[in-house]
C-alpha cells in the first residue's frame, strides 16, 4: 500500500506506536487488572467461572471470548509478562502497585492485545477513507488525544468489539456482505453492544430479503458460537445480558404514571428506524447509521468513560469526509472528557499515574473539591447536557445537512511537528500532575489494615495503641472503625501523643461521622523528625454507651509485638490502621516518582 511505502507515513506509524508504548506502560486503572484476574475463573471451566464469579460477587458481565483472551494469553505469551505477573494477580492490597517490582513491563504486556486492535482500526481507517484523506485519517487516529485517552486511561477492551464493527464496516463497502454481518455478530460476541446495529443493517441492506436474512442469520450464528460455552448456564448468560449496558438502554426515561415510563433511548431508536425504513429520510451511510445508533445511547445513558471508544472511529470517519464538521466533533469530544472529568472517581484523572508513584491513588477527585462547594452535581449536568447537544447536532447533519462543515487547515500533518506536541503535552501533563499531589498527596509509611477480630469501645474502654514512624514528616494515621448501622452517636476521643507522653493533637469524634467499615482519618500537623520515632494513639470511649450501639476496633490478634492494651491491659494483636507521611515540597515530590520510575524500568 502507497502510504506504507512513504518514509514519513512510516515514520507517522513508529511514532504512534512508541506512544502507545508509554502510555500502555505507564498509566494504571484497576479495571484491567480486575479483568485478567476474572478469567483466571475460567481454569475451572467456562460455565463454570461465571458462576464462582457470582458466587465471589464479582460477576463476569461479558461474553467468553475476552475471558478466554486473557486467561490463555498470560500463559502462551508468558515470556512478555514478568515473573511476578502471577503473584501481583492476588495482590489487591494498598500497596499493590509499590511492591510490584515490574510494573511497567506487565502494564504492558496486559495491553498488548489492545494496542494490536488499536492499529487494526488505523489500518481499517486508512482502508476505508478516500484516497487523498487517508493521510489525514491516520494521523487523527494515531495521535488525537482523545481516543487514546478512552484506550489507555481505563484499559477496557472495548476496542476489539469496535476494531470488528470497523471490520463489518470495511466488507460492507466493499460489497462482501456475508463477511460484514459475520464481523458483526464476531463483535456482539465479544461485547454486545453491535446487537443494536443489526436492524439498521438490515434497513440499510439493498439486496432481496432472502439474502439479507441469510446475511443475518451468518450474524446471529456467530454470535451465538461465541456463547456455546455459556448456553446451558442461566446464571452467566443473566450476568452477560444483565450489564451495564442493558440498563443504559433504559436509563433515560419519562414516567407515564402506574408504574409506566417512556425509555427515550428506545423510542429515539425506533423513530430514527422508522424515519430510515420509510424513507423519510436519505438513507445514511453504514458509519453515520452506526454514530446514530450508539452515539445516541451516549448522549442518552450514564455511559462508561470507555464507551466512547464505540463511536470514535465512525466519527473521524465522517469527519475526514467532510459529512460533518470538525467543529462539532471537537466540541463533542470535549464535552465527552467534561462528563468523564466530573465523574467522583480520581482513576479518571491524576489516579491514573499511580504506576510511576502510588500516592496519586490518594488524590481525591475533581467532583469532590467541587461537591464541597454544591455544585458537582449541577456541573456534571451541564456536561452531560452539552454532550448531548452535540450528538443531536451531528445526527441532524448525518439526516440533513444544517451547516457547511468545517474543515482542517490541512491534510499533511507534519512528524515532527506531531511529535513535539506530544513530547511538550506528556511532560507538561507529568509536571502538571505534581501539583495536587505536594498539595493533598499522602505517601504510605506503614501498612496494618489487617482486620482478624474485634474490640467493642463499651462504657469507658480506653486502648491504646503504640506506632512506629519510618519516615520523617509524618502527619496522618488512618483507622479503621465499624459504627453498626450508625446506631452510636456519642463523642469518642483519639488522642495522639510522644513516646514520653506529651499530648501532640487530640481529635473529639461523633459517632454519625463514622460509618460501618470507616476508615477514618486523624490528620495533624506534620512532624519533620518522626523518623525512626514511635507515638502512641489513644481512643477513649464515653462513660456510658448503649448496648448494641458499641463501636469496633477491628484488630489483628496475631501480630503480637506488645503495643496494643486495652484499660491499660496489654492484649495480643495491632489495630488495623495505615501512617502517611509527605515527602516535602513539589520538587521533592517530582524527584521521588522520577526515583521510583527509573527503579523499575
Amino acid at each position: 500500500m502507497e502510504i506504507f511505502r512513504k518514509r514519513k507515513w512510516l515514520g507517522l506509524i513508529i511514532l504512534g506506536i512508541l506512544l502507545r508504548i508509554v502510555l500502555a506502560g505507564f498509566v494504571y486503572h484497576t479495571d484491567i487488572k480486575g479483568q485478567y484476574h476474572e478469567a483466571q475463573l475460567l481454569d475451572y471451566g467456562v460455565a463454570q467461572g461465571y458462576q464462582r464469579g457470582v458466587d465471589e460477587t464479582t460477576p463476569l458481565h461479558y461474553p467468553p471470548p475476552i475471558y478466554l483472551l486473557y486467561n490463555i494469553y498470560p500463559k502462551v505469551g508468558n515470556l512478555i509478562f514478568s515473573d511476578y505477573f502471577d503473584d501481583w494477580m492476588k495482590d489487591w492490597s494498598y500497596s499493590q502497585v509499590a511492591n510490584h517490582p515490574k510494573i511497567f513491563r506487565d502494564l504492558l504486556a496486559m495491553k498488548v492485545p489492545l494496542i494490536l486492535f488499536d492499529l487494526l482500526v488505523a489500518f481499517l481507517l486508512i482502508k476505508i477513507v478516500s484516497s487523498e484523506k487517508k493521510g489525514l485519517a491516520l494521523a487523527v487516529w494515531l495521535f488525537n488525544p482523545f481516543s487514546l485517552y478512552a484506550i489507555y486511561a481505563f484499559s477496557q477492551f472495548d476496542i476489539i468489539p469496535t476494531s470488528l464493527v470497523l471490520l463489518s464496516v470495511f466488507f460492507w463497502k466493499r460489497r462482501k456482505f456475508n463477511f460484514s454481518y459475520l464481523s458483526l455478530g464476531l463483535a456482539a460476541g465479544v461485547k454486545v453492544f453491535p446487537l443494536l446495529l443489526l436492524p439498521y443493517y438490515l434497513i440499510l441492506d439493498a439486496r432481496n430479503i432472502k439474502m439479507r436474512l441469510v446475511s443475518a442469520g451468518i450474524a446471529i450464528v456467530s454470535f451465538i458460537i461465541c456463547l456455546a460455552p455459556i448456553l446451558t448456564s442461566p446464571v452467566a448468560l443473566k450476568s452477560v445480558f444483565l450489564s451495564n449496558l442493558t440498563s443504559g438502554v433504559f436509563q433515560a426515561r419519562i414516567p407515564l404514571g402506574s408504574s409506566m415510563f417512556l425509555p427515550i433511548y428506545v423510542a429515539l431508536y425506533l423513530f430514527l428506524l422508522i424515519l430510515i425504513m420509510f424513507k423519510a429520510v436519505a438513507k445514511p451511510s453504514i458509519e453515520s447509521a452506526i454514530f446514530l445508533v450508539l452515539g445516541t445511547l451516549l448522549g442518552l445513558s450514564s455511559f462508561n468513560p470507555q464507551w466512547m471508544i464505540w463511536v470514535m472511529p465512525f466519527l473521524l470517519m465522517l469527519s475526514c469526509e467532510a459529512k460533518i464538521g470538525w467543529k462539532e466533533t471537537l466540541g463533542m469530544m470535549l464535552s465527552y472528557v467534561g462528563v468523564v472529568l466530573l465523574i467522583n472517581d480520581s482513576f479518571v484523572s491524576v489516579g491514573l499515574f499511580r504506576a510511576v508513584n502510588n500516592t496519586f491513588a490518594t488524590l481525591p477527585s475533581l467532583r469532590s473539591f467541587l461537591d464541597r462547594v454544591g455544585v458537582g452535581e449541577q456541573l456534571q449536568g451541564v456536561a452531560n447536557a452539552l454532550l448531548s447537544a452535540f450528538v443531536l447536532l451531528i445526527n441532524l447533519e448525518i439526516l440533513k445537512k444544517i451547516s457547511v462543515p468545517f474543515k482542517p487547515l490541512g491534510s499533511k500533518p507534519k512528524i515532527m511537528q506531531i511529535l513535539i506536541l506530544w513530547i511538550v503535552g506528556l511532560i507538561s501533563i507529568f509536571f502538571l500532575a505534581h501539583i495536587p499531589l505536594t498539595i493533598f498527596g499522602r505517601y504510605l509509611d506503614t501498612n496494618h489494615m489487617v482486620e482478624q477480630s474485634r474490640i467493642s469501645l463499651s462504657d469507658g474502654t480506653k486502648v491504646s495503641q503504640r506506632i512506629f514512624v519510618d519516615n520523617p514528616n509524618f502527619f496522618q494515621i488512618q483507622i479503621r472503625l465499624k459504627n453498626v448501622g450508625r446506631k452510636n452517636n456519642q463523642i469518642h476521643a483519639f488522642s495522639l501523643s510522644d513516646d514520653r507522653g506529651n499530648l501532640l493533637k487530640r481529635f473529639d469524634i461523633g459517632g454519625l461521622a463514622i460509618g460501618d467499615d470507616f476508615d477514618l482519618d486523624l490528620t495533624f500537623p506534620s512532624i519533620a523528625d518522626s523518623q525512626g520515632k514511635h507515638f502512641i494513639l489513644e481512643i477513649q470511649a464515653p462513660k456510658e454507651v448503649g448496648t448494641g450501639t458499641e463501636i469496633i476496633l477491628p484488630y489483628n490478634k496475631d501480630a503480637n509485638d506488645g503495643w496494643l492494651s486495652v484499660n491499660g491491659q496489654v492484649i495480643p494483636g495491632k489495630l488495623a490502621y495505615y501512617t502517611y507521611y509527605k515527602v516535602g515540597g513539589y520538587w521533592s515530590n517530582v524527584g521521588y516518582t522520577l526515583n521510583n520510575l527509573f527503579q523499575k524500568l
